[in-house]
């Protein structure tokens, strides 16, 4: 019995949980084009996976995805059969974190960041630094994001340990 219980422990589900919560998922698009190179979104959701897929039916990157490539509509039951339970955490303040940490891994095609966090003055971009850069183009050519951190200069140094 013992040996029963680690081993369904041990066994991840590839099939989402969609009454638990706190968890990290991963939606695939498997259709025309995406199914040769698929688009995938990665997310997590602290309330249960059956509500934040619903939440994906009126917006968000699967919604908008569907049909600008596939001419189709969003459903509920494409949802649950492209999506896939990644990982579950029982801390919720970890969740970012691993939703981050597995965005950066895997760079999904439909995670990227289309407006700028206000509440974060460093992370905002210049117009096209989101951009990948063409292979034609040398270091030199590529202008530089305002992500890239500055020196530290004495006078703001003066001011922030005024």
């Amino acid at each position: 019995m013992v040996v029963e219980r680690l081993l369904n422990r041990s066994r991840r589900r590839k099939t989402p949980h969609l009454r638990s919560h706190n968890q990290q998922f991963w939606i695939m698009c498997k259709r025309g084009n995406c199914e040769v190179l698929p688009s995938s979104y990665i997310g997590m959701t602290t309330t249960k996976l059956s509500r934040r897929l619903t939440c994906y039916l009126t917006s968000g990157a699967s919604k908008s995805h569907l049909p600008v490539k596939h001419d189709i509509i969003i459903t509920r039951n494409f949802l649950e059969e492209n999506t896939e339970m990644v990982d579950v955490c029982a801390d919720a303040r970890r969740l970012p974190i691993s939703e981050a940490l597995y965005i950066k891994d895997n760079n999904p095609k439909l995670n990227v960041q289309a407006h700028d966090l206000q509440a974060l003055p460093s992370m905002r971009r210049t117009k096209g630094s989101d951009i990948q850069p063409t292979e034609t183009q040398s270091r030199e050519e590529q202008k530089s994001s305002t992500n890239d951190r500055r020196p530290l200069t004495r006078e703001a140094a003066r001011l922030l340990f005024k």
